[in-house]
């Protein structure tokens, strides 16, 4: 869910998918070796904010959600 949060909220603000991208190609490729989560942690500030702004998204999301009544009906299609 947090995936299709940062997805949503990139596409919807192209000035931070920007930001985002120039962050990570100004790293990824110095050593050749590529990105590890370490990296993420210590050397992409904006990319973890993004990561952590996705996260809280979702987590409100979840939290929204409202059980089923026992008076509502769901079609069985959506178990399948």
């Amino acid at each position: 869910m947090a995936l299709m949060f940062a997805i949503i909220g990139l596409s919807q603000n192209p000035d931070v998918e920007a930001k985002l991208l120039a962050e990570v190609d100004a790293f990824a490729w110095k050593d050749g070796a590529g990105v590890g989560f370490d990296d993420i942690k210590e050397s992409f500030p904006y990319t973890r904010a993004v990561i952590d702004e996705a996260m809280r998204w979702a987590a409100l999301a979840a939290r929204n959600r409202s059980p089923l009544l026992e008076t509502e009906i769901v079609p069985a299609t959506w178990h399948t």
